[in-house]
């Protein structure tokens, strides 16, 4: 500050206002005694802001504190600071708001889970972007789950389709799995796991995959965070962390917005629909 200072502390050659235009403002310097300056006739196009004065004019200090170029920017820089202001007032309510007790959290959670995990017929469509970023070339998924049977389909913004992922686990019969990719032959696998398995080198499994796109931990060792409605607000397992943005009751509430990463992956899954009514059928085996 040693530049203010010398500002400040400059003596004025004489007791008229050095008008430079804007807005002016007397300030003391060692005040002792002070008073109300009388106000001086002020030129034309100058605003002056008078404050308490020594009596000794030469120990005062005038500073400009806006030109006049720059004063039609000021409603603009204030309505900028009124938003700025009200923004950070709401994240302070948002932090300053009571958490509730651990110990009712997880009383919810429990029930929450019990309700999403009797869901085994439902259909998921959303899009994923990679990067963590939903693009204009984020793929449109489609989920189709039963219990004896899935089906995991990727489209493009046109309708066509990338990938198509299907599984069987028909009572009394073997397992299946079937992966299509534009482009190149099919592969079929005797299970789900095997063939996500091999196809990406990552040790996942539908099981744990049908668990965290519906906001519960797969079963083994997990950590978790929950939020004040008693749902997953993070979940670490397996080498993935999954942060869960948003829910929409459906009327369970289900997410619509999981943040994905691990493995050096970086996703983001928006689900536009939720759909819980059972009676869709299992594809056809092939």
């Amino acid at each position: 500050m040693p530049a203010a200072e010398a500002i400040l502390s400059a003596p004025l050659p004489d007791d008229r206002p050095q008008r430079r235009g804007g807005i002016v403002l007397w300030m003391p310097v060692n005040c002792k005694s002070c008073r109300l300056d009388p106000a001086p006739d002020p030129a034309p196009g100058t605003s002056v802001m008078r404050g308490p004065v020594q009596n000794n004019r030469n120990n005062t200090a005038m500073l400009s504190l806006f030109s006049l170029r720059f004063f039609p920017l000021f409603p603009v820089r204030l309505l900028c600071l009124l938003c700025l202001s009200v923004l950070l007032a709401g994240c302070a309510s948002q932090s300053d708001r009571p958490l509730v007790p651990a110990g009712i959290r997880e009383r919810i959670w429990q029930q929450h889970k019990l309700r999403v995990a009797q869901l085994t017929d439902w259909q998921m469509t959303g899009r994923v972007g990679l990067g963590g970023w939903l693009a204009a070339g984020s793929a449109t998924v489609h989920w189709q789950q039963q219990p004896e049977c899935f089906s995991l389909s990727a489209t493009t913004i046109l309708g066509q389709t990338l990938a198509l992922f299907q599984g069987w686990t028909p009572p009394g019969r073997p397992e299946r799995a079937l992966l299509r990719v534009a482009g190149q032959p099919p592969v079929a696998a005797l299970s789900a796991d095997t063939l996500l398995r091999n196809q990406t080198g990552l040790d996942v499994s539908m099981e744990g995959l049908s668990h965290w796109i519906r906001g519960l931990p797969a079963p083994g060792a997990h950590r978790k965070q929950l939020d004040n409605q008693g749902h997953l607000r993070s979940l670490e397992q397996q080498g993935w962390r999954l942060v869960y943005e948003e829910y929409r009751k459906t009327p369970v509430a289900l997410p619509v917005r999981i943040r994905v990463a691990g493995h050096g992956i970086k996703l983001v899954i928006s689900v536009q629909e939720w759909n819980l009514a059972a009676g869709a059928r299992c594809p056809r085996a092939v």
